[in-house]
């Protein structure tokens, strides 16, 4: 998906138990990386919306670096962690 410079996107996630029943984990942060592999945002808390599913809005400066940007979301349910990357385009307009 494609998003600009500028512009707020919103970041979401499903998180589901191993019988594929969403679930709330003990905790949910999300980390940024540009281009660069600078880091925007480090380990944020992310919102929740309703049972398993979390959202992350990040506003993209007008002067950030354009090209393939990397979120990871990490997710504690019980004993053990997971780890989600999405990947996602940013352009200049």
């Amino acid at each position: 998906m494609k998003h600009y410079l500028g512009e707020t996107i919103r970041i979401t996630v499903e998180v589901k138990d191993n019988d594929d029943i969403p679930t709330d984990p003990s905790s949910i942060t999300i980390s940024i990386y540009d281009p660069d592999n600078t880091a925007k945002v480090s380990d944020a808390d992310m919102t929740k919306e309703s049972v398993g599913e979390y959202y992350y809005d990040y506003a993209i400066g007008e002067t950030e670096k354009t090209g393939i940007w990397k979120a990871i979301v990490e997710a504690a349910i019980g004993t053990s962690t997971t780890k989600d990357i999405i990947l996602f385009m940013v352009e200049s307009t």
